[in-house]
C-alpha cells in the first residue's frame, strides 16, 4: 500500500496529465520499468503516473531511451522535470512503507526507541557521506549519478549531481516551484549553494518540500525530497546540509 504521502505526490502528479496519449504513457512506462531490474508493483505504478504526467514528446524520448543515463535528458525541463521527481520520490515513499508479507501472526511488542543520533550514511556511487537519524535505506536514484536514502527520520530523500538545467541560485529554484502554488517559502543563498522549502496543499492534506543545492569540491549537488510532515521537513533539511565526502 502507498503511504498517505505517496498517494499525495501520485495525486499531485495526476492532476497535471491532461492531453497525454494513453498508449505513449503506457509505452514510456514500460520502458522505465525495463530499466530497473528491482522495479515492483509499486514502482511500476509510479512510472505510469509520471508517463501520464510528463509531455507526449518526454514520453517518445523515454520510450527510446536505451540506457537509464538517457531518462535524465528526456525530462531535463520544467514541468516534466518537477513531475518525473514528484513520481520517482512517491516510489521511494511507497517501497519504504510497504509492510512486509509475513504468514506468521502479528505479535505485541513494545514502543521501539527513538532513532540514534545521526551517523554517515554512505552514498558510495556519488563518493559522499550524509548525516541521518535512525536505520536508513539506500538505493539508486535514477540516472547514473544519483541516490535515494529512506529513513523513519526523513521518509524519503534523492541526492544527485547537478546537471545543466539544474536551478543555479535560489530565485530560479523559487521560479521553479511556483509550478505547485507553493506557501511558507523559506530558503537562503549560501556561499556553497541554497536551500529552499514551502509547503503546498494536496487532496490529502498539506505536503512538505525541501530542495538544497550544495557543491562539494568542484561538483554540485541537490539533495532533496518530500516529507509528510514538517518535523521529517526540519530532518531531510539539516540532513542535506551535512553532505561532505567519503572518508
Amino acid at each position: 500500500m502507498y503511504s498517505r504521502h505517496a498517494l499525495a505526490l501520485l495525486s499531485v502528479i495526476a492532476l497535471s496529465s491532461s492531453g497525454c496519449s494513453k498508449p505513449d504513457a503506457a509505452a514510456c512506462a514500460s520502458k522505465l520499468a525495463s530499466l530497473d531490474p528491482k522495479a515492483n508493483a509499486d514502482s511500476k505504478k509510479a512510472f505510469a503516473a509520471v508517463c501520464s504526467a510528463v509531455s507526449s514528446k518526454a514520453q517518445a524520448c523515454i520510450t527510446n531511451a536505451a540506457a537509464e543515463k538517457d531518462v535524465e535528458g528526456c525530462v531535463s525541463q520544467s514541468p516534466d522535470k518537477e513531475a518525473f521527481a514528484l513520481a520517482i520520490m512517491g516510489a521511494a515513499l511507497a517501497a519504504a512503507s510497504a509492510p512486509a508479507a509475513s504468514s506468521s501472526p502479528a505479535i505485541p511488542t513494545a514502543a521501539p526507541p527513538p532513532p540514534a543520533a545521526a551517523g554517515p550514511t554512505k552514498l558510495d556511487k556519488l563518493g559522499l557521506q550524509i548525516d541521518v537519524p535512525g536505520e536508513t535505506m539506500v538505493g539508486d536514484g535514477i540516472g547514473p549519478k544519483s541516490q535515494m536514502v529512506n529513513a523513519v527520520s526523513v521518509g524519503g530523500m534523492t541526492i544527485s549531481a547537478a546537471t545543466p538545467s539544474t536551478a543555479k541560485t535560489l530565485k530560479a529554484a523559487k521560479s521553479e516551484a511556483q509550478i505547485f502554488t507553493p506557501k511558507n517559502v523559506q530558503g537562503e543563498q549560501t556561499s556553497d549553494g541554497y536551500w529552499l522549502t514551502f509547503e503546498n496543499k494536496g487532496s490529502l492534506g498539506t505536503n512538505y518540500w525541501v530542495k538544497v543545492l550544495r557543491h562539494v569540491g568542484k561538483q554540485g549537488y541537490v539533495c532533496e525530497g518530500t516529507p509528510d510532515t514538517a518535523d521529517k521537513e526540519a530532518a531531510v533539511l539539516a540532513a542535506c546540509r551535512t553532505l561532505r565526502p567519503l572518508t
